[in-house]
């Protein structure tokens, strides 16, 4: 199973899946309407608003409901219509986005050493490619 949020996958198996989103659906980085849980299709991931400033989702899962302010899911992780439509809270402000972290402000800092910073990206990702599915392979000349 994989779930979206933002824009990170959580991969998971099923039965573990409840108690981490719990977890995330708690947290104060949580917000109902650019955070989305999905379990297929990943189209929208990249931050595309729909009308209602609500994460763009191919599937249709969640709502914005004008009348509460809150962001309703009518449809599960697969896309199947639920029982009872479930408020998760209201979508939060831009201004609130901003505080809340630099994955929704452009506003940053440059990096002291950006050499540093691309020598730990390239190594990050040769040991990615080099070591993905042989992590015991990974030594310190990588």
């Amino acid at each position: 199973v994989v779930s979206y949020s933002s824009r990170c996958i959580l991969e998971m198996r099923e039965r573990d899946l409840e108690a981490v989103m719990k977890l995330l659906l708690e947290t104060e980085v949580f917000n109902p309407a650019r955070t989305a849980m999905k379990g297929i299709t990943v189209h929208g991931h990249s931050l595309r608003l729909d009308e209602d400033g609500l994460m763009f989702d191919a599937r249709r899962r969640y709502v914005y409901d004008k009348d509460s302010g809150e962001v309703v899911y009518i449809k599960d992780q697969m896309g199947r219509i639920l029982d009872q439509p479930v408020p998760l809270g209201r979508p939060l402000s831009e201004e609130e986005c901003r505080k809340m972290g630099i994955t929704y402000s452009w506003d940053t800092r440059q990096y002291k050493s950006r050499t540093e910073v691309l020598q730990m990206i390239s190594r990050a990702t040769k040991m990615r490619v080099l070591a993905g599915f042989n992590p015991e392979s990974i030594n310190d000349q990588m």
